[in-house]
């Protein structure tokens, strides 16, 4: 069996389903196939490369920005607020079409061009809420609460443990 990274070099293209949420809500899990062509052009941004981690993971993660200096892209996926450095070189392919629950899309659709004028505005959701979760978690382990303690307490079902002491 070949991989997905022998099968592009060998055919020029793959057909392939989606795993994941990281690409909702333009790919669904499992629900959305999409047409890889090969490609040894330098892309450009909002560009949906599929590539290969060292790791041996596949991903398929929009282009945000090309750093032509560091040869690397700066690509996040839809449905992510923290993007990552890809060199030229792991980039396998580009997103020439996508099948989504049974209707296909070209990336040159009007309802494909329309999609990506929202990512600025989603992106900017993702990255406050990715912020205060942060901000969140810092500050339960400053205070020594779990999250559950949190939540219990807010809907009010939280009861601090009793003193051994008294002060009367």
């Amino acid at each position: 069996m070949s991989s997905i990274a022998d099968e592009i070099k060998r055919s020029g293209y793959i057909v392939q389903p989606t795993v994941g949420s990281s690409m909702e809500p333009m790919l669904h899990n499992r629900r959305s196939v999409v047409y890889i062509k090969r490609t040894d052009e330098i892309l450009k941004p909002l560009d949906l490369p599929l590539y290969l981690r060292p790791s041996g993971t596949y991903v398929l993660h929009r282009i945000l920005k090309v750093d032509t200096k560091r040869a690397e892209y700066i690509i996040c996926g839809d449905n992510c607020w923290r993007s990552e450095r890809v060199p030229f070189d792991w980039v396998l392919g580009i997103v020439e079409e996508y099948q989504c629950d049974g209707v296909k899309h070209t990336v040159k659709d009007t309802d494909y061009l329309e999609y990506l004028k929202t990512l600025p505005m989603r992106r900017l959701k993702l990255t406050v809420k990715g912020i205060l979760q942060i901000i969140k978690h810092k500050i339960l382990k400053l205070s020594g609460y779990s999250n559950n303690h949190l939540k219990l307490r807010l809907f009010g079902y939280y009861q601090p443990q009793s003193s051994s002491f008294s002060m009367c």
